[in-house]
């Protein structure tokens, strides 16, 4: 074997002397065909200059490509059947990690000789996946690299290349915590792939890069690390996204929807919905009592569309009379209709910055069940009468056609009760102020609890600077104390009648000491990180139960949510509890089916919950500026 090897090397291609560069390259096969591992690592510096001089030489005409391009390809599978013996031997103590670097190097060489010749074609026999990762994982050569795609322009057409992409990302990944050359070199590769014209990325994949480093992002902010090891990463991932070339708005529409797909949100409605929508009527038998001369108003966000609350209120010679009014989806939504199966696979409206998806098609929630100034509309009232000393004299839940007077927002209210100009509804107002700060002091519970909520969501938001207007509003404390109050006599009046129900149950600490920290912070706008990690430890999320826990959260012994219909369907299953028991008379036999009923769709209403709640923390992650 030896003087064969002597033999090659002294063979001199002539003149471009085809002969010549066929018996250099038998020979060269004679030497790998025998599959000697041991002499062909010994010979391997010779072999390596050997194909290096064919591919300078190679200048033949058309007739003879295909013969030489078969000898080569015969080189390329002894060296594949070596590879295969390596990975046999790869535990023996003989065996060195050099060994398959090796058998790859000169597996590229015969590619660049393949393409030489112009057989493209033959590289889709070639392990050209193995080639690729032993230039980019083990020898780390960019250039190499580059140089391969330039001499070989089918190489990008390869499928395998995505492969590539995601191990290189992945290593990318991981590095950006311990070393930053590793990860910048994987970053320049990464970069490098992406920018290839020919190679075929999906752009799903591309979203994910850019979630994931988005998501690695705010856990290296939080990591406890070398801050200038911190501060290079953070500086290699705004790099990298900044020269991800993908519009914004695909970003966000596809965000959006792998989000939607992950935690099985669904914000389209079909056709048929939507047209049975436009033809709707309310299928009710329920007695209703006319309340339409009345005053009404509701106070709302600016842009609230779905209006699912309004009130009247009477401050009288002995007291106050508060009627609350939900709006009666109950008596357009039949159970297990399309529309309430709809509901029920949604169970919340979902509002977000940018992203409202509704429990109900926008032609029901926004016109048809919302509380529109000047349009008759069905209601639940419940009535509350308190002394002028806020004794507690009587509730009670009634059916009423209202119509309401004024759809207010929160800014007018507030307007109207800080300016010194006198106004039509401004002793209206007062006295409703006056009735909402004896009901704080008599009823009270746990405002904090709102506070902390909404602070929370000004964090997930990036809407810090502004949270305190929108936690000091003077009116959104007057609906918000309502609605409590109604859905905490709802929930007692259940219980006193221990019939069925869905309770809302929370089981939130209530540490002031706690609460004023996390308000001072929010204050100073200090480590976001800190302030929701604090939050989470001492508040946590509401859940539905048959059973009455309480609701600690708020301090208040029982509690349910039934104030939004259009946007809740626990809520809209809370009407369909009064109209069975308090607005009938109780049958013994739906209170059992109820009990049955109302087991299963409690763990179907918490599971949603959890995975909206994921979608939304998502969301907030992936709409956060670079």
């Amino acid at each position: 074997m030896e003087e064969v090897v002597k033999t090659i090397t002294n063979v001199k291609i002539v003149n471009n002397n085809v002969s010549d560069l066929k018996i250099k390259i038998q020979m060269l096969n004679e030497i790998i065909e025998k599959k000697d591992i041991k002499l062909f690592f010994r010979l391997y510096d010779k072999i390596c200059k050997q194909f290096d001089n064919i591919y300078d030489e190679i200048k033949v005409s058309t007739s003879d490509k295909e013969e030489i391009a078969y000898s080569i390809e015969n080189i390329y599978k002894n060296i594949i059947s070596l590879n295969k013996q390596i990975q046999k031997l790869s535990k023996r103590p003989y065996m060195v990690s050099n060994d398959k670097r090796k058998l790859d190097n000169v597996l590229k060489k015969c590619v660049l000789v393949l393409v030489k010749l112009g057989y493209e074609e033959k590289l889709e026999i070639l392990d050209i996946y193995n080639i690729l990762k032993v230039i980019i994982f083990e020898e780390k050569n960019l250039d190499i690299l580059k140089n391969l795609f330039d001499e070989i322009p089918a190489l990008s057409t390869f499928e395998e290349n995505i492969l590539i992409v995601k191990k290189v990302f992945k290593k990318y990944i991981i590095h950006l915590t311990d070393d930053y050359i590793k990860a910048k070199y994987y970053k320049d590769v990464l970069e490098y792939l992406l920018k290839v014209k020919k190679i075929n990325i999906p752009k799903e994949y591309k979203y994910e890069m850019i979630e994931q480093i988005k998501n690695k992002k705010y856990e290296i902010k939080d990591l406890d690390m070398d801050e200038e090891l911190k501060s290079d990463s953070l500086l290699l991932i705004s790099s990298f996204l900044s020269n991800l070339s993908i519009k914004k708005k695909s970003i966000k529409e596809l965000d959006l929807s792998n989000l939607k797909e992950k935690y099985g949100i669904t914000s389209e409605f079909n056709k048929q919905i939507l047209h049975d929508a436009d033809n709707i009527i309310p299928y009710t038998n329920k007695s209703y009592i006319d309340v339409r001369d009345k005053f009404t108003i509701s106070i709302d966000c600016k842009n609230t569309k779905s209006i699912d609350d309004a009130f009247s209120f009477e401050k009288t010679g002995n007291g106050y009379v508060l009627e609350v009014y939900i709006s009666d989806v109950d008596a357009y939504i039949k159970m297990n209709s399309n529309f309430d199966r709809e509901a029920y696979n949604r169970t919340n409206s979902i509002i977000l910055p940018k992203n409202y998806i509704s429990m109900f098609p926008p032609r029901l929630a926004d016109i048809t069940f919302s509380l529109i100034q000047g349009q008759t509309r069905y209601a639940v009232c419940h009535r509350f009468e308190f002394s002028s000393n806020m004794d507690f004299i009587n509730y009670n839940i009634y059916n009423a056609i209202i119509n309401v007077n004024k759809n207010y927002n929160y800014d007018q209210v507030d307007k109207i009760l800080n300016d010194n100009k006198n106004s039509v509804y401004k002793e209206y107002f007062f006295n409703v102020l006056e009735f909402d700060e004896k009901l704080n002091d008599s009823y009270i519970f746990n405002s904090e609890y709102y506070d902390i909520k909404q602070i929370k969501r000004s964090i997930n938001s990036e809407l810090i600077s502004s949270k305190q207007s929108q936690i000091s509003s003077i009116s959104s404390k007057i609906i918000r104390d309502f609605m409590v109050l109604t859905n905490y006599f709802e929930a007692r009046l259940f219980n006193e009648m221990q019939l069925p129900f869905l309770y809302s149950v929370n089981k939130s600490t209530n540490n002031k000491q706690i609460i004023n920290q996390i308000k001072l912070s929010a204050e100073k706008t200090e480590n976001i990180s800190t302030i929701l990690k604090m939050i989470k430890e001492n508040f946590s999320s509401s859940y539905y139960s048959t059973t009455n826990e309480g609701h600690q959260g708020l301090g208040m012994e029982f509690y349910c949510k039934a104030t939004n219909p259009i946007r809740n369907y626990a809520s809209l299953t809370i009407q369909r509890l009064e109209h069975d028991f308090i607005f009938n008379e109780i049958d013994d036999r739906l209170i059992y089916i109820w009990e049955d009923y109302l087991e299963d769709l409690v763990k179907h209403l918490n599971d949603k919950k959890n995975n909206i709640k994921g979608y939304c923390k998502e969301y907030y992650k992936s709409s956060a500026k670079k």
